[in-house]
């Protein structure tokens, strides 16, 4: 167990303070979390730093964690979109961990207690960790806590910043999903990254295209012809690292023709110019939802870890709202010129290939 509250017993500490603690990864990073009453604020601090700082590896929750693992790999190997996004970000970041979303089943196998001790005492240090406190609470109190609490971690090495070289070229790749009543498409290429001046006017854009509820490919190929229920665009994003991608299930018979209406939706925000009710509709959406979301605590956490994250100065949470209302009809449609090329365009499909690769022919390269 843990130095202070045994793991069995963590979930119940926090919620008798009236909250809860998890711990999450991602990419590039291992977020722990919490939130709970204010007069609970010290004791939880010691919490948190204990489960950060003493973890207590044991060869049973190695074994449980591997068996979960697998399962979860032999389900989602078997979905169209795991399927198509692996190949996706394969294609789009080669020779890089951002083009492997998961493990291999090997890799899980051989997976040692020694390996996840190397690796906590490898990238778990004070050189690579931010602590955010946001709500209501006595600074005085709990900076006083963290102090004593987080006082002896170890400093460790600075993160490591391994900004990958994109894959930007025109490429199709089509994926056997036999008898498949859909099929699955990604398609994509380089975008900017927040620490870019165009992210901004390139967000816009996005949302217009295909990022919003309301935007013109979703309207295109849902609302008008019925092809897919729930396409979407959107940019991903990490440090110096950018990508616009656009997905939809799609049915079968139509799987060429919704390519087509994308690309045309596309083509259509490079050649003219949005209308000035479209684009103050997106624009008021965008703002609207940045004032929602940081109406919450999480909602201002996550704005503070994305700007250190991304190296954003200390000014770029002020002034999203007046940078995503300055951007202009011309603006938007520089953004389509200068990044929705179709030399630079990876195409991913996933279905049954002797109905569809008839339909993808003239996206080949």
């Amino acid at each position: 167990g843990q130095k202070i509250v045994p793991p069995n017993k963590i979930a119940r500490e926090t919620a008798e303070m009236g909250g809860s603690i998890n711990v999450g990864t991602g990419t590039d990073s291992t977020n722990v979390t919490g939130e709970i009453l204010s007069e609970f604020d010290a004791k939880f601090v010691n919490l948190m730093a204990d489960v950060i700082l003493n973890p207590n590896f044991k060869a049973e929750d190695l074994e449980r964690l591997r068996a979960n693992k697998l399962r979860n790999l032999a389900v989602s190997g078997t979905q169209a979109g795991t399927q198509a996004w692996r190949k996706f970000r394969e294609i789009v970041f080669p020779n890089h961990p951002y083009g492997q979303i998961d493990p291999t089943v090997d890799e899980v196998k051989g997976y040692t207690l020694d390996d996840i001790k190397d690796f906590y005492n490898t990238n778990y240090g004070a050189a690579r960790t931010n602590l955010y406190v946001v709500g209501k609470f006595n600074t005085i109190a709990v900076k006083a806590a963290i102090a004593q609490a987080f006082g002896a971690m170890k400093k460790g090495t600075p993160s490591t910043r391994n900004v990958p070289q994109i894959q930007a070229k025109r490429s199709l790749t089509a994926i056997d999903r036999p008898d498949s009543p859909q099929s699955t498409i990604y398609l994509g290429m380089p975008a900017p990254n927040p620490a870019d001046a165009d992210y901004p006017k390139f967000v816009v854009m996005d949302s217009i295209l295909g990022g919003a509820f309301g935007s013109r490919i979703t309207a295109n190929i849902r609302e008008n012809k019925g092809y897919t229920y729930s396409p979407g665009s959107f940019a991903w994003t990490r440090y110096k690292t950018g990508y616009w991608v656009q997905n939809a299930d799609v049915t079968t018979q139509f799987t060429g023709a919704s390519i087509k209406e994308i690309l045309f939706e596309i083509n259509r925000m490079r050649t003219e110019p949005v209308p000035a009710a479209e684009l103050q509709g997106i624009k008021n959406y965008l703002v609207g939802l940045y004032v929602l979301q940081n109406s919450t605590r999480f909602g201002v956490i996550g704005q503070l870890e994305n700007m250190n994250y991304n190296e954003l100065p200390k000014t770029s949470i002020d002034n999203y709202v007046k940078d995503i209302s300055a951007v202009t009809a011309e603006d938007v449609q520089n953004m389509a010129k200068k990044y929705l090329t179709e030399d630079k365009m990876a195409i991913v499909v996933v279905g049954d290939l002797k109905k569809v690769s008839e339909q993808l022919k003239p996206y080949e390269k």
